[in-house]
């Protein structure tokens, strides 16, 4: 099984070294935010909203990596609106208009869940100020116990039941920050101390404790506002990936062969990849191709390819995202095949590869049949392959694409052959994905008795979904990388 916690830490740990977002100029630096959240803190000292905080070093976290040079360093309770400490102990009932949050309401995953809360009696309630109950994006820290010690939380108002207001109880810690920080990134640099927060509570084993001075002096890397909120669009782009991920693993984790499957099918509907405004639209992309293709037609490395139907509403498969397009094979590859005759075979000679060489993503010259360099030059005036082509068996044992890295010369027989018509525009392993996918509905289409084959009209016509170039290698690196992790976890 692909270990989904480990890449999210990674993920998170990456982003706090400023490793997944790009650092820009024109968002200024961490020194001037620093500057107006500390002239915000004064404020907040004289009209004793906060209190002074004193730390030893025992209680300020290490500076354990290094930061972009528009970074800094901050202590956590330097970028809060209210004293970092914990709630109050509370008197439950069974029902009540107000819940408690508490320690198991903090999730594993990070999420919140406040069904398992518990009320506070109306008696304890007159007791509280308002700025006692759970504001939105506060951030919630368990710090007693041991199982669930430094698990962190960040609580929202959608995580309200009925818009019920909510206590912490005093498990918990709760820090609230100023409106000149992205709250969600914050979250996410306070996640990266899970395992340190755990490791840090005092006390006894049954009942371990983190003192609210150990959160106030964690070390917090500060980018500039912008880009605090690029890194968490960053962030939460791959946690969705990921969760989807799981669901998969969940569900077919009995069958390999399945998962990768189904990882390909997300990946091909666009739920594995984050659409960014950046990368433009698949509309521009297929007329620049458009345009590659005429030229090649001009020049006569391609042939001139018949006028194909428009794509209709009830030909559409699946939905793909706003800026993808739904092309046809033929419109954005140099769609062929090989011979479909027999030539004679020779003890020595040019290898003629058909659908029994092609099988796991790679082709195998240990049974292959040989032929005359004169037959093979007829079949490579209509079928030459080049490295980086696309092979596909048409015949038999129909699919099996295999992305050819051309170590010598051979020809084909029975196998459709895609070729690249625009480099630039065009990515092949995302095409090979998509063949990947597609193999299993292109059987259905196959025609012929014990010798099925799809013939390639059909494959010239087949509908593919073309994503901005960024996004089809973004498509392709996401699932080399799931596909290497779900087949290590088979072995």
């Amino acid at each position: 099984m692909i270990d989904t916690i480990s890449v999210k830490n990674r993920i998170i740990d990456l982003a706090m070294q400023g490793k997944l977002t790009s650092q820009n100029l024109d968002d200024g630096n961490a020194k001037t935010l620093y500057g107006e959240i500390s002239e915000e803190r004064k404020e907040l000292l004289k009209a004793k909203k906060i209190s002074k905080v004193e730390l030893t070093d025992d209680t300020i976290s290490s500076n354990d990596y290094e930061i972009p040079s528009t970074w800094m360093w901050v202590k956590l309770y330097e970028l809060s609106v209210k004293d970092i400490k914990r709630g109050k102990a509370p008197k439950y009932v069974d029902k009540s208009k107000t819940q408690v949050f508490a320690q198991k309401c903090n999730l594993k995953t990070g999420g919140i869940n406040m069904k398992l809360a518990k009320f506070l009696s109306d008696e304890k309630v007159a007791k509280f100020n308002e700025e006692d109950y759970l504001y939105d994006k506060d951030i919630v820290i368990n710090s007693t116990g041991t199982g669930t010690l430094g698990r962190v939380g960040i609580f929202t108002d959608e995580d309200r039941i009925d818009d019920m207001p909510v206590f912490p109880d005093s498990h918990i810690t709760v820090v609230r920050l100023l409106d000149k920080i992205d709250k969600r990134f914050v979250f996410y640099a306070i996640k990266r101390y899970q395992g340190y927060l755990e490791g840090n509570g005092i006390g006894s084993t049954n009942q371990r404790e983190l003192r609210p001075e150990m959160i106030m002096g964690l070390q917090i890397p500060l980018p500039p506002y912008k880009e605090q909120k690029r890194i968490v669009e960053k962030i939460e782009a791959a946690v969705l990936n990921l969760s989807i991920i799981d669901d998969l693993q969940t569900r077919y984790s009995s069958d390999r062969d399945v998962l990768k499957g189904k990882l390909i099918d997300a990946a091909i509907c666009g739920k594995l990849t984050k659409q960014l405004p950046e990368d433009s639209t698949a509309e521009e992309l297929y007329k620049q191709i458009q345009e590659e293709k005429k030229y090649l037609e001009k020049e006569g490395k391609i042939k001139n390819s018949k006028k194909l139907p428009e794509i209709t509403e009830d030909e559409i498969p699946f939905d793909i995202p706003a800026n993808w397009k739904w092309v046809r094979l033929s419109d954005v590859l140099d769609v062929r095949d090989g011979t479909h005759d027999s030539p004679k075979y020779h003890d020595e000679g040019i290898p003629l590869v058909t659908s029994k060489n092609i099988s796991g993503g790679s082709l195998s010259f240990d049974d292959v049949k040989l032929i005359s360099e004169e037959d093979a030059k007829k079949i490579n005036e209509r079928s030459f392959v080049d490295d980086g082509d696309i092979l596909f068996a048409m015949i038999g044992s129909i699919g099996n694409p295999v992305i050819v890295k051309k170590d010598r010369d051979f020809c084909i027989k029975n196998v459709a052959l895609f070729k690249n018509i625009s480099e630039k525009d065009l990515d092949m392993s995302y095409v090979y994905w998509f063949l990947m996918h597609e193999q299993y509905e292109l059987r259905k289409t196959a025609i012929g008795g014990l010798q099925p084959f799809v013939s390639l009209k059909v494959f010239r016509n087949h509908l593919m979904p073309l994503p901005p170039i960024a996004e089809q290698k973004r498509i392709s690196n996401r699932l080399y990388e799931l596909s290497a992790a779900v087949t290590e976890q088979s072995l």
